[in-house]
């Protein structure tokens, strides 16, 4: 461990291109990761309200157009109302006051792409929602369990 340390310490300044490298693979990684799980939990959304079970490519696709849908409307939200993005720092309730929006956005995508109609999607995203939330909260008690065992 000491040996590795003192050959990083020797080794002077990173280069930025490859940090900047490694930080781009990381992070097409992580949306990989994390596009696969989200579409993991949709198509069981999707099959436990309508009974549909689409491929996995459509599922991802349809995540990845859910996020980008989310992630749009945050930035043009907080726009709209304050007319600049937040200072580094600054708490911002913009995205909840976006929320129903979203919500009926993702229901008419996810209407439109399995052709379902609005009031299923509606409870096809309350339940992917719904999914999420639960598998975020029992991974959060799993990682907390590590962290008190590892703290003892």
């Amino acid at each position: 461990m000491l040996e590795s340390m003192t050959m990083l310490a020797q080794a002077g300044k990173p280069n930025l291109i490859i940090l900047l490298i490694i930080g781009l693979c990381v992070g097409l990684v992580a949306l990989a990761i994390g596009l696969a799980i989200y579409a993991v939990l949709y198509r069981a959304a999707l099959k436990w309200v309508t009974g549909l079970e689409p491929s996995f490519g459509t599922s991802m696709m349809t995540v990845f157009l859910l996020s980008q849908l989310a992630a749009i409307q945050n930035v043009l939200f907080r726009l709209t109302l304050y007319g600049d993005l937040p200072a580094k720092g600054e708490v911002d309730p913009s995205g909840l006051l976006g929320l129903p929006l979203v919500f009926a956005m993702s229901a008419l995508v996810v209407g439109a792409r399995e052709e379902i109609s609005f009031s299923r999607s509606c409870l096809v995203v309350l339940a992917y929602i719904g999914v999420a939330i639960f598998v975020g909260l029992i991974m959060a008690a799993i990682i907390l369990a590590f962290v008190l065992i590892a703290a003892n």
